[in-house]
């Protein structure tokens, strides 16, 4: 499963966690006044113990980096990157 979206300077990805899982995750990218590209996670996807992954917010990032104009695209994208980790396929729904 990989997950690979850019818009702009946000960005829907997978990485791996310590253990050698696969998580998601929504990056906002910006850069240094020198010049450097970086990101920051704005919310990712956690497994628990049902096997479900759920959409954790990193305190209120979300709500201070995200426009309006920006919303609809990256919701679609996280609810597509939802479906792929429960093993649905997107062109289903």
């Amino acid at each position: 499963m990989e997950v690979n979206w850019k818009k702009g300077e946000f960005e829907v990805r997978t990485t791996r966690d310590i253990k050698g899982e696969p998580k998601a995750e929504l990056v906002k990218w910006d850069t240094t006044q020198a010049g450097k590209e970086y990101c920051f996670v704005l919310a990712y996807f956690h497994r628990d113990s049902d096997g479900y992954y759920n959409l954790i917010f990193v305190g209120d990032r979300p709500f201070r980096y995200l426009a309006d104009i920006d919303i609809a695209d990256i919701w679609r994208e996280l609810f597509m990157t939802q479906l792929m980790l429960n093993g649905d396929k997107p062109d289903e729904m």
